[in-house]
């Protein structure tokens, strides 16, 4: 996991539910305390164990906790990348051109760097993305997509016609802007 998303769960962890709950996250979860670098990457069990606990502590389910979290991160990283996004795009351009325009630099900067490889399409005002991670944190992903909505202003409607926790061997998201937006 990338060093950016482990700084941005403490704070936000630490801003929602409090220096303490934080840690006592860290003391009870099974993985050990990180001063997470932004730039660097991280074992994703690491990552995983703290959310495993922060759902036990928070009694929360870790989906719901990822999408929250999702939510909150998204606008970071796009203010983040903001000298590769164009000024001119909108949710939907950002959401679309993911994969090449901002994973893809990633990657190259830092070679430990492991963003998922996603498939987008855009066709009629939608846009259709395919995420099949190993990590199969989709929740965290269709977080990002309504965050990523937040930030520009444009409300986001997320379908989800397929999970991987339901069996399918990959996740599909169909994003459009929401009616009235």
């Amino acid at each position: 996991m990338h060093g950016i998303v482990g700084y941005e769960l403490y704070d936000w962890i630490r801003a929602n539910y409090g220096d303490r709950v934080l840690l006592q996250i860290l003391s009870t979860a099974s993985t050990k305390p990180i001063a997470f670098v932004v730039m660097m990457s991280y074992d994703d069990e690491d990552f995983f164990a703290f959310i495993a606990g922060a759902a036990d502590v928070v009694k929360k389910p870790a989906p719901a906790l990822l999408h929250e979290f999702g939510r909150h991160i998204a606008p970071q990283l796009v203010k983040a990348h903001k000298d590769i996004i164009p000024d001119h795009w909108r949710a939907l351009d950002v959401i679309e051109h993911t994969e090449r325009t901002i994973h893809s630099v990633v990657r190259r900067k830092d070679a430990g760097a492991t963003p998922p490889r996603i498939r987008a399409e855009r066709r009629n005002g939608e846009v259709r993305v395919i995420y099949d991670s190993p990590r199969r944190i989709c929740q965290f992903g269709k977080g990002l997509i309504e965050g990523i909505g937040l930030h520009y202003k444009q409300p986001l409607t997320v379908q989800e016609p397929s999970c991987m926790h339901q069996g399918s061997p990959y996740c599909e998201f169909v994003v459009a802007e929401a009616s009235g937006a």
